[in-house]
């Protein structure tokens, strides 16, 4: 019995750990895929937890992460972004990018 319980015990959390870890990405997962790191971000400013501009895909776009995706205020960007640049979110990860094409968006997409 001790034996089935512990198993039981196990696996719950062996399920636990490996959906949390669906749930948050980071930076380092975004270079695993391509992203290219250039030049750090000053993202304490927005809330983020890290930050760095950088090429994915041939496109020069700037990468945040957050500790959530609660904690995106996804209103500042839209206020602060340019005609030629729109917001690409996935999970708690947040890409300011080029509006003309989508390459580094389905690259975040697909992360």
């Amino acid at each position: 019995m001790k034996t089935y319980i512990s198993s039981m015990i196990i696996t719950l959390l062996l399920l636990v750990i490996s959906g949390c870890g669906d749930s948050i990405k980071s930076i380092a997962d975004a270079e695993k895929k391509g992203f290219t790191k250039d030049q750090q971000l000053f993202f304490a400013m927005i809330g983020a937890v890290d930050g760095y501009s950088g090429t994915w895909k041939d496109e020069n776009v700037a990468l945040y992460a957050y500790e959530s995706a609660e904690k995106i205020n996804k209103a500042f960007f839209d206020a602060s972004l340019s005609d030629d640049k729109k917001i690409c979110i996935k999970q708690n990860l947040v890409m300011i990018a080029p509006e003309s094409d989508n390459k580094a968006c389905a690259a975040l997409e697909n992360l």
